[in-house]
C-alpha cells in the first residue's frame, strides 16, 4: 500500500491546499530527520492487524527545519502520514479539523457516511505503547460522533498504531 503524503489534498479535498502542502512539508521533514528517503518501508498496526506500507513523499531541503517548531515538524508530521493511511486503507476522509479542548484533531467521514473523531500524535523516536492508550482515553471524550480512533506515529522505526476507543 503506499501512502503519498503530497496527495493530501486529492485524497482529503476539504482539506485547504496550503493545509495540505503544510502537512505533507512537515512530515517529509519528520521523516527525513527520522533518517529515512522517500519510498521506506514500515507497517501500521490498524487495529491489531499488520499493514505494509510505502511512504512516500517529494524530498525537501532539510535546511527549512530551521524555521519550523520542531514538536510542530512531528505532530504535523504524524498527522499527514494518519490522514493518507486512513484515506488509502480505509476510505475515509476530513470532514473538519476539531478546535483545542473538543478532545481530538479531526472529524472524518468513514466509508459508511458515519462520523469518526480521530485522535493523533507524533513522536521523534520509536514507538510507546503507552501513548496511544493516552490518545484512546482522550478521545473517548468527543462526544458528538460515531465512533472514535487514536493513531500514534513513530518517526524513528517509522510505524505507526491506530486503534479504536471503545
Amino acid at each position: 500500500m503506499l501512502l503519498d503524503l503530497h496527495r493530501l489534498n486529492e485524497m482529503h479535498p476539504l482539506l485547504p491546499p496550503s493545509e495540505a502542502a503544510g502537512y505533507a512539508y512537515r512530515g517529509a521533514l519528520a521523516l527525513q530527520r527520522g533518517g529515512h528517503a522517500p519510498g521506506v518501508a514500515t507497517t501500521v498496526d490498524d487495529c491489531g492487524t499488520p499493514v505494509g506500507t510505502t511512504v512516500g513523499w517529494v524530498g525537501v531541503d532539510p535546511s527549512g527545519e530551521g524555521q519550523v517548531d520542531r514538536i510542530s515538524i512531528t505532530e504535523d508530521g504524524a498527522t499527514a502520514f494518519s490522514l493518507a493511511f486512513l484515506s488509502v486503507a480505509r476510505g475515509w476522509t476530513v470532514e473538519l479539523r476539531l478546535q483545542r479542548f473538543q478532545f481530538g484533531d479531526w472529524l472524518m467521514i468513514d466509508s459508511a457516511g458515519d462520523y469518526v473523531a480521530l485522535e493523533v500524535s507524533g513522536i521523534e523516536g520509536d514507538y510507546l505503547p503507552g501513548r496511544l492508550r493516552e490518545k484512546l482515553d482522550q478521545v473517548r471524550k468527543v462526544p458528538f460522533c460515531d465512533a472514535r480512533f487514536a493513531s500514534v506515529v513513530a518517526f524513528g522505526a517509522p510505524q505507526a498504531a491506530l486503534a479504536q476507543a471503545e
